[in-house]
């Protein structure tokens, strides 16, 4: 008995359905359900925490307020995340494609983090946008959501210096401007 050519065409597009998409999310950089193994943050294995980043503006004045992402970056705030943690943070984990960088260190993340930073004040300069107009610096948190809330500075780009300042650092100059 032959079988029947229905059955054929529909094995042959419940393939490509399912196929061509996961192709796609390989080739093509995109978030999808389930076309990624991709977490949309970093949940630790370890304990289950799961980190935020958070950026901070700290203005001339004192007052500090959250980054506006999508005036900044044209972006969404989640997209926005995502692609500092991608692009400037990077993964420690070797097994993923997801930002790990070979034999990263403090200063060449500091470096990813500086152009970063840069190329979205530039983008809000050239699109006349005043979000970084009365800004000192732009300070990253990460923020620890689950089992327990906590946060930490990452660290600071300092916008008149076009440099970043890691925490390391931070804790170094508070430190010894406490000594008298």
């Amino acid at each position: 008995m032959k079988p029947a050519w229905g059955h054929g065409v529909w094995c042959v597009v419940a393939s490509l359905l399912l196929f061509v998409p996961n192709v796609a999310a390989v080739v093509v950089p995109f978030e999808a359900w389930p076309y990624t193994c991709a977490p949309m943050f970093a949940a630790s294995p370890v304990d289950n925490a799961l980190y935020l980043p958070t950026f901070i503006l700290e203005k001339k004045d004192g007052s500090t307020e959250p980054l506006p992402t999508l005036p900044a970056s044209g972006i969404s705030e989640w997209l926005f995340k995502r692609a500092f943690l991608i692009e400037a943070w990077g993964s420690d984990d070797p097994s993923t494609s997801f930002g790990h960088v070979d034999d990263d260190t403090a200063a060449k993340r500091a470096a990813r983090i500086e152009r970063f930073v840069q190329a979205m004040i530039r983008h809000t300069r050239r699109s006349k946008r005043p979000v970084f107009d009365d800004v000192v610096a732009l300070r990253i948190d990460l923020e620890q959501t689950q089992p327990v809330k906590s946060k930490r500075v990452l660290g600071r780009y300092v916008v008149a210096a076009h440099h970043f300042e890691t925490r390391q650092r931070l804790e170094h100059q508070h430190s010894i401007a406490e000594v008298p």
